[in-house]
């Protein structure tokens, strides 16, 4: 059966908790983390966690001479329950607004 979560566990370390920069709630240099950040490699795959219309497509990260960032976007996806931030994703032109 194929894995069904938003990552595979096998490649990843698990989810972030406690200190960790990466976790939900975890205090920052400006303020306290709002998402959880779930690893991967370049190419894996991100999976949906719930059925929805991609409603924007926006950079999240650039690359700046100061900074160790790789660009990155932010799709939102909007479900029938509620928006869906999927962040620092590796920008992939075939995504658009309106794709399911």
């Amino acid at each position: 059966m194929e894995n069904w979560f938003p990552i595979n566990t096998q490649k990843n370390r698990g989810l972030p908790i406690n200190a960790h920069p990466g976790a939900f709630g975890c205090r920052r240099k400006y303020d306290f983390h709002t998402g959880i950040d779930l690893y991967g490699t370049p190419g894996d795959w991100v999976y949906a966690i719930d059925d929805g219309i991609v409603v924007s497509v926006d950079r999240f990260t650039g690359k700046r001479p100061d900074s160790w960032w790789l660009p990155t976007d932010a799709i939102i996806v909007e479900s029938a329950t509620c928006n869906w931030v999927y962040g620092e994703i590796i920008p992939n032109p075939s995504i658009k607004v309106g794709d399911r």
